[in-house]
């Protein structure tokens, strides 16, 4: 038996209890998403659960990644000082470093709480979406979408990039060398030495297998819990994408 948008029924046996409904739609969002999809269709408030580790997994990331959050903090302070003008001696650096160095953690509990925000958002978007092309229009299962597709991206996609820089880590003279030291699983393999616009930079970044298996995921949500046809769930999926990178791009473009 079915819930009208694809889902199949559970009965009260299926539901997920204990280990299994903490870590069980977080570990599905990986290995098995359409199930995850199936158990949150019913039980929406386990979408709480993925949310809770990528924000968990993000802080142990974010700790991780402190001196390169301290190298970017102080030269992007450095060089919008010099982009204005401001003469910027010895001490002042010597100030600014202090400063950074303190305000660092702050900043990287800061990232994780805007990507609690997106992925609010970005289930406001498709609940909207959904809405429009005539899916279900359920605010809690356009946010158990979301919090599958958080699991994809930015939890996995951030570990992936601590691994690298753990192995390799960066040297950030200048803010571009952010992004020019971001790993890549796309097609910044084969633009690494070609000098970029911030904002190019931005959308290269974004064209790789994270952000290609984060659509899928989305797809297969929209698919399957709020009733979209096929082409109406990828044209939602490509859209939010499309959104996400532009907003990315003229972030970075004011930036420079």
């Amino acid at each position: 038996m079915t819930d009208g948008v694809g889902s199949p029924e559970l009965s009260e046996a299926d539901v997920p209890r204990g280990v299994a409904a903490i870590f069980g739609p977080t570990l599905n969002a990986v290995l098995a998403p359409t199930q995850a999809f199936e158990v949150l269709g019913r039980h929406p408030l386990l979408a709480g659960w993925p949310i809770f580790w990528m924000i968990v997994v993000m802080m142990l990331l974010g700790a991780v990644n402190l001196d390169i959050t301290r190298q970017i903090m102080r030269v992007g302070v450095v060089e919008g000082m010099a982009g204005q003008g401001q003469q910027v001696d010895a001490e002042q650096v010597r100030t600014i470093i202090d400063t950074m160095d303190k305000w660092a953690p702050a900043w990287a509990v800061g990232f994780n709480l805007f990507a609690l925000l997106s992925v609010v958002v970005l289930a406001g978007l498709i609940w909207i979406g959904a809405s429009t092309m005539g899916g279900v229009t359920k605010f809690s299962h356009s946010f158990a979408v979301a919090s599958i597709g958080a699991v994809i991206h930015p939890l996995l996609a951030t570990a992936f990039v601590t691994l690298v820089w753990r192995l390799e880590p960066p040297e950030i003279r200048r803010v571009a060398d952010f992004v020019r030291s971001m790993p890549s699983l796309g097609l910044g393999l084969f633009t690494g030495d070609i000098e970029l616009s911030p904002a190019m930079a931005q959308v290269v970044a974004r064209v790789d297998v994270f952000n290609f298996w984060w659509m899928a995921v989305i797809v297969i949500g929209c698919e399957r819990l709020l009733g979209l046809k096929r082409g109406a769930a990828m044209a939602m999926a490509i859209a939010l994408w499309v959104l996400s990178t532009g907003l990315m791009a003229f972030w970075a473009s004011l930036g420079s």
